[in-house]
């Protein structure tokens, strides 16, 4: 069987060229890594922002939705992603604009950018250095600068994410209280061994998901809003790693009109719905998930539950991403390709320079 393939550490290996794997089992010390990182000149608040807006794309947006789910639970601040060529025009002084960019050179960020240095609103550059810093040194905005020592930015996603957050919390828009990061990494480092290799099929949730995904489209449903940047961030992994497409929502969004189109289309059975839900849920959003799972069920869609575990709101996004990390790589291997490669974002990208 093709699944017995994930508990073989030498075929892993002859499809990780790479070495993907090993950059997703370091999520923990890169979080602790990143910890550490800081602004090279000081972002100075007059007072708390009246928005937060995350500019970048891919990764970036991910940021931005993990980010949002903590604002609206323990936050003043609403946040917004902002994954296009040009800022919102409601940006202004009392705006903080937070500019992420793996590479420093992704065309719609440092498009944003260069329309924010006309605008009074807070600027803070996060990224490992090309057009975007030299610019923001130029014009003295902040900057923390992220180790480029991993070419892949989807693999080094606590390089972002942790400036953000510690951003967000020294604006006071986010009580630090609650981020607890040094205590998240031991708990995803708690984890690893029960995602790894060499944890077998039978007891790998990882591994078990990535077989449910094998040979279909993995439909990814957040049994709670406060898991929408978890889903999203299984969807780009999948589209990346396993070069698979697929699709994210979350409920109770995802109980209405798109039930319709799932349950009346001929094709659900080529569907791969992965529901990820908290145990710890409760109310009106945990009965509209458990009675969507019997009408998907009743349609020939059995649902693929996934409890995203956690004793902190913070502690479940990381798992979420964690897990998802994993997921997106076994069915890489399922598929017999290469994790890393990203041909077609290369060749879009090379294409776009072109044309200028």
């Amino acid at each position: 069987m093709r699944q017995e393939r994930l508990d073989d550490r030498e075929y892993v290996n002859s499809l990780d060229a790479f070495g993907m794997l090993h950059l997703i089992e370091s999520m923990p010390e890169q979080i602790r890594k990143a910890c550490r990182f800081a602004p090279d000149r000081t972002l100075a608040f007059s007072s708390v922002p009246r928005a937060i807006g995350v500019v970048g794309v891919g990764s970036t947006t991910v940021c931005a939705e993990l980010l949002s789910s903590i604002a609206d639970q323990h936050g003043t601040t609403p946040v917004v992603a902002m994954n296009s060529y040009d800022i919102p025009r409601w940006v202004g002084r009392d705006t903080l604009l937070v500019f992420i960019s793996f590479s420093g050179n992704t065309e719609e960020t440092c498009a944003c950018f260069a329309q924010s240095l006309e605008n009074s609103c807070s600027k803070l550059v996060i990224t490992s250095g090309g057009h975007l810093a030299e610019i923001a040194v130029d014009n003295s905005v902040p900057v923390v600068r992220i180790p480029r020592e991993k070419p892949a930015n989807r693999t080094v996603f606590p390089y972002m994410f942790i400036p953000l957050l510690n951003a967000a919390a020294d604006a006071g828009s986010i009580d630090r209280s609650y981020l607890a990061v040094e205590d998240a990494a031991d708990f995803l480092a708690n984890c690893r061994g029960s995602f790894g290799v060499d944890s077998p099929m039978e007891s790998n949730i990882a591994k078990k998901v990535a077989s449910s995904c094998s040979g279909r489209i993995p439909l990814i449903y957040s049994g709670d809003p406060s898991l929408r940047g978890v889903a999203l961030r299984w969807e780009y992994q999948l589209n990346e790693n396993s070069k698979a497409f697929a699709h994210s929502t979350w409920f109770p969004e995802a109980s209405h009109n798109e039930m319709v189109g799932l349950t009346g289309d001929d094709m659900s059975h080529e569907f791969a719905p992965i529901v990820l839900f908290d145990e710890s849920a409760a109310g009106l959003s945990k009965e509209r998930l458990n009675v969507t799972r019997a009408m998907l069920k009743q349609n020939g869609n059995e649902t693929c539950d996934v409890p995203i575990k956690g004793n902190s709101l913070l502690h479940r996004l990381l798992y979420g991403v964690f897990l998802a990390d994993y997921v997106s790589f076994y069915l890489a291997i399922l598929r017999g390709l290469d994790p890393h490669a990203v041909d077609v974002i290369d060749q879009i990208r090379l294409g776009a320079k072109e044309r200028v």
